[in-house]
């Protein structure tokens, strides 16, 4: 399990945020990563 720290300027944003459907999604994604660690398709990033 993990726990999603949301930043002061995370919730301005998503406040601001007016598409609905895009505000759920990122909400469903959040609560996906914090209760399943699912964390969807996604890739690595290498530094250099």
């Amino acid at each position: 399990m993990y726990f999603v720290e949301k930043t002061p300027e995370f919730d301005k944003w998503l406040r601001k945020l007016k598409d609905l459907k895009a505000k759920a999604k990122v909400l469903f994604r959040i609560q996906k990563i914090e209760n399943e660690g699912h964390f969807g398709d996604c890739k690595s990033v290498n530094w250099r």
